[in-house]
């Protein structure tokens, strides 16, 4: 009965229009992959929630990590560039390089841009010097922090990921603001090649109130506002010169990334036992301290991915994080119980407990179920913030498909509260209930309460990318996007075609047994 139900179901919805998106994409971001391990080709849009679906071995771990490198790469570039007021702050070579370089385009056009100012008290800064400086911040995020991150959190250096009979791969990336693309050779440097930079306009305004030698960079309310940085006189003519390029690859670097996640947590599928065994470990000796390399054959031990959620696990504290509320509800409805961390010596990670019906049960004696929800629930409760990224592999691992459904609704709510999240799975309960959320979009709050129990379980037509991963006729991965919206949920036909295959074989067998108690009856 349910084969036919979801066949139904499907194939009315393959006969209705589908609406566009009724939301604007606005901050969202493009990754395209090709060749990278197992992946032929995929471009994915990373909205507030993707959800990433399909066989073994189709590339969807590869993706995703893909993505958790590129948001901290482009955050490892923030972070660099608002170390400290001035230059006289420790880079590695690539920030140098790019610092120079900036400065060098800087100075060629300063002249004109002071006297502005001395006319007017605020001149505009020539496209020329803010292009350049987005152009040099652009290219070391992908030559540079792109494959460095890639390094640390795949099973080996960008150059030895190619598809296999492939002698490069290429990632790029695209956000309405720039399109670029970063290609890694089997021999050669990688190379970051700008296909489309958007311009961005700075304005230097002369504020007595600021202060002697502050100069403040205020980023824009809307897209198209420019950058304006407040300054004293005495500093135009004093320290502008050399804090202006440190000043301006700071906002830029926000600028040419709109909506990029501020940071991005990565639960791997292995969670469960890392969770076990963390304590064995120290975050120094797991996680590289900020500013090394991390590209060494120590570091590529242990994939980054699993290497920082130990590490974050050992530098939990008790206390709470901006969406305590939220793990703390989820513990109650999914667990029964409570994940603690319990304080210990200042040499020794945190122990983490399970409580349950009063007493204290020790992880590794609780049920699958609890070890698997427990990093989810600990990232909730103590790390993730709104804005940020959260990767989750196979977030249905050892659940009740009842358990499956309640997960996905929090999942939906994580969205709600201001997480970006990115989902692999095998689950069609999963999908099925975020094809729900987003039907639920249209309804009141006390209709959604009434059907789904919970009146924040929805989603907007733009908030949901869903992505079918398959293998093509020689073996390689493939992505398209699921057809979705908020008439319809989510496109199921993946999962409909699997269960009609096995309806068909249940019939075969019943007709095969049929046959068989009739035959002695015929002689």
């Amino acid at each position: 009965m349910r084969t036919a139900g979801r066949r139904s179901r499907s194939r009315s919805r393959s006969r209705r229009r589908r609406r566009g998106d009724d939301r604007s994409d606005g901050d969202a971001f493009t990754i395209t992959v090709q060749n990278l391990g197992p992946i032929r080709e995929a471009a994915l849009r990373i909205a507030p929630l993707t959800v990433l679906v399909g066989p073994g071995n189709t590339g969807k771990s590869y993706a995703a990590t893909a993505v958790h490198s590129l948001v901290r790469a482009v955050n490892r570039e923030k972070r660099l560039a608002t170390a400290a007021p001035d230059l006289n702050v420790r880079y590695g070579p690539a920030s140098r390089r790019t610092l120079a370089a900036c400065k060098k385009s800087i100075d060629g056009g300063l002249g004109a841009v002071l006297d502005a100012l001395d006319a007017g008290g605020s001149a505009r800064m020539p496209p020329r010097m803010s292009g350049a400086i987005a152009r040099h911040c652009l290219t070391r995020i992908l030559a540079d922090g792109l494959t460095l991150e890639m390094a640390r959190n795949m099973p080996a250096a960008p150059q030895g990921l190619a598809r296999f009979g492939c002698r490069s791969l290429q990632i790029g990336v695209s956000n309405g603001a720039h399109a670029s693309v970063l290609r890694w050779g089997a021999s050669a440097p990688p190379s970051a090649v700008i296909r489309e930079m958007s311009p961005i306009a700075q304005t230097l305004v002369e504020d007595e109130g600021e202060g002697g030698g502050r100069l403040l960079g205020v980023m824009p309310r809307a897209p198209g506002d420019p950058i304006v940085y407040r300054m004293s006189s005495w500093m135009a003519h004093n320290r502008l010169r050399r804090q202006l390029p440190q000043a301006c690859y700071a906002p830029i670097a926000r600028k040419i990334f709109p909506g990029m996640p501020d940071a991005s947590h990565y639960l791997p599928a292995s969670r469960a036992g890392v969770l076990n065994a963390y304590g064995a470990a120290s975050a120094g000796a797991i996680r590289p301290p900020p500013g090394a390399s991390g590209g060494g054959p120590r570091a590529r031990s242990v994939p980054g991915t699993v290497a920082d959620f130990a590490a974050d696990l050992v530098e939990m504290t008790g206390g709470k994080g901006a969406l305590f509320g939220l793990g703390a509800e989820m513990e109650e409805s999914l667990l029964r119980g409570r994940i603690g961390l319990r304080k210990a010596p200042k040499t020794a990670a945190p122990e983490i407990t399970f409580r349950y019906r009063g007493r204290d049960v020790p992880l590794r004696s609780a049920s699958s179920s609890v070890s698997e929800l427990a990093p989810l629930i600990l990232c909730l409760k103590h790390a993730a913030r709104p804005s940020e990224l959260l990767v989750i592999e196979e977030p249905e691992a050892h659940l009740h498909p009842a358990s499956q459904a309640m997960l996905a609704k929090f999942i939906v709510r994580m969205v709600r509260a201001g997480l970006h999240v990115l989902v692999t799975t095998h689950s069609e309960i999963l999908l099925e209930e975020f094809g729900k959320c987003l039907e639920a979009g249209g309804l009141s709050d006390s209709s959604r309460s009434g059907i789904l129990g919970d009146s924040m379980a929805y989603l907007r037509q733009g908030e949901i990318a869903p992505y079918a991963f398959a293998m093509d006729g020689r073996g390689w991965g493939t992505a398209r996007e699921l057809p979705h919206s908020e008439d319809d949920g989510i496109d199921e036909d993946e999962f409909v075609r699997i269960q009609e295959a096995l309806h068909d074989e249940a019939v075969k067998i019943e007709g095969a047994r049929a046959a068989g108690r009739d035959g002695p009856r015929a002689r």
